[in-house]
């Protein structure tokens, strides 16, 4: 049997095929499935990382910079 957490891809299931795999698959297309799920559970607890910029500017002061084409192809 293949070890399913050394597998590294990227899909996206839609919950009524995880559905019908729970419902109608064999063994060990449960067994992904619950792998799966299992997973999605942990990644729908996480709280996400918030980015610290040293850079960023103090609340209250917006710096942009804004440039004009003047109706021409050539960019800044």
């Amino acid at each position: 049997m293949t070890d399913i957490s050394n597998r590294r891809f990227a899909s996206v299931i839609p919950p009524y095929l995880l559905k019908r795999i729970m419902e109608k698959g064999n063994e060990h297309q449960r067994l992904f499935e619950r792998h799966t799920l299992t997973h999605v559970h942990n990644l729908m607890g996480r709280t996400p990382a918030v980015a610290h910029y040293s850079h960023a500017q103090p609340p209250g002061k917006i710096k942009r910079m804004i440039y004009y084409a003047h109706n021409n192809m050539d960019l800044p």
